[in-house]
C-alpha cells in the first residue's frame, strides 16, 4: 500500500509473514525489515521497480544479496 511516497506492506519469508516500511517514488521502491525467529536472523533492504503489476527487486541481506519477484493481487 502506498501513501503520499510512503510504502508499507507485508512479506512473506519463510512461511511467516512480516511487516515492512518503505518509500516508493512512481514505479520505483525501497523497503526494509528485520526477521527474526529461532533459528534466524535476516536483516534486508529491498529495492526494486513494479512494472505492468510484475514486482522485480533485489533485497541486499546479512546473508548476501537475494532476488524477490512477485505481482501485484
Amino acid at each position: 500500500h502506498a501513501d503520499d511516497g510512503m510504502l508499507t506492506g507485508m512479506i512473506r519469508i519463510l512461511g511467516n509473514q512480516k511487516a515492512f516500511r518503505g518509500t516508493v517514488d512512481e514505479n520505483r521502491f525501497t523497503f526494509s525489515s528485520v526477521f527474526q525467529n529461532p533459528m534466524l536472523h535476516l536483516t534486508f533492504t529491498a529495492r526494486g521497480i513494479v512494472k505492468n503489476g510484475i514486482l522485480d527487486a533485489v533485497a541486499e541481506t546479512n546473508f548476501g544479496p537475494m532476488k524477490i519477484k512477485g505481482k501485484r493481487q
